[in-house]
Order: C-alpha cells, then structure tokens, then sequence
C-alpha cells in the first residue's frame, strides 16, 4: 500500500461553508424582523395581577403589620385561657404544654413490638 492509499485527503468546500453561512444570516435576519414586526403590531397584554377591587384597602405598612401579627400570634402561644365557654378546654402556653407531653411520654412504659 501506498501512503496515498492509507491517508484520505481532507479538503474543505470554502463554497458550501460560504453558502451555508449566508443562508443562516438570512434566516437569522428574517425571524429578528418577523418578531420585531409582531412586537409592534400586537396589542399589549393585561397585566398578570388582576387589579385590586374598588375601595379594597391596600397594605401601605407591611413591616408594621407584620411586627403586630407576630405579636399577637405570639401573645396566643404564650397565654393561658379557656378555649370554651364551658370551661372544659383551656388553652396553655406552647412551652408549657412541650413539657407536659415530654413528661407524660416519659412516665409511659415502652412497649415492646410484636414480632
């Protein structure tokens, strides 16, 4: 064999490459102004929040409001009261009443499982 026959030569079409660039700059071309065309003719979306009803009150003191929310919400967690009127649900604080669980859980006898 001959090194001509063990090697393929490698040759570049400069012409279809030239071609092929030319063709995809169009294309390009073309869909840039189709968008820029249909950007400009169609008519404007509405918006994604639907407006707020007339005379709903807006919140204009987010960081206030959310101070009083945490506090009441931690006034409930942190009080005692009746959860009724009959006096027979009370309500306790949270931190109490984690202590209570744990220490009614560690009075029970552990059960053994059945196999």
């Amino acid at each position: 064999m001959t090194a001509a026959a063990r090697h393929e030569e490698h040759r570049v079409d400069v012409r279809a490459l030239a071609r092929l660039g030319g063709w995809l700059a169009v294309g390009v071309t073309l869909v840039v102004m189709a968008m820029y065309v249909l950007w400009r003719e169609l008519p404007a979306s509405p918006p994604l929040v639907p407006p707020s009803p007339a005379g709903a009150p807006l919140q204009t003191r987010a960081p206030q409001d959310r101070r009083t929310q945490q506090a009441l919400q931690r006034q409930r967690l942190e009080q005692y009261r009746w959860e009724d009127e009959q006096h027979q649900h009370a309500q306790v604080p949270i931190e109490r009443a984690m202590d209570i669980v744990v220490r009614d859980a560690s009075r029970e006898q552990p059960t053994r499982a059945k196999p």
